[in-house]
């Protein structure tokens, strides 16, 4: 989760979609993320998008663990292919 929000902004529908989890669970993971502020919330309309909060304190040490993950960017796409990716313009 952390890894995709690092390079995209993420609803939890997405994350329901990607990970296969409950909608509960994945939101319990979101929250204990945003309550240590290393995740921060864009509300725009009815959706929230979640993003990595790189000017968090803890970014410098988790930045080079993250470097060395597998690139997700195909989890998108399948997103995108499967038209379960929530592309909203900012506004």
């Amino acid at each position: 989760m952390v890894a995709l929000m690092r390079e995209h902004e993420m609803c939890v529908c997405e994350f329901v979609a990607l990970f296969e989890m409950s909608q509960p669970a994945v939101s319990q993971h979101v929250r204990r993320l945003k309550s240590v502020k290393l995740v921060k919330e864009t509300r725009r309309g009815q959706w929230v998008f979640y993003q990595l909060n790189k000017g968090h304190q803890a970014y410098a040490f988790i930045e080079p663990l993250l470097a060395k993950l597998p690139d997700l960017n195909h989890k998108i796409a399948e997103l995108e292919q499967k038209g379960l990716r929530v592309c909203l313009p900012e506004g």
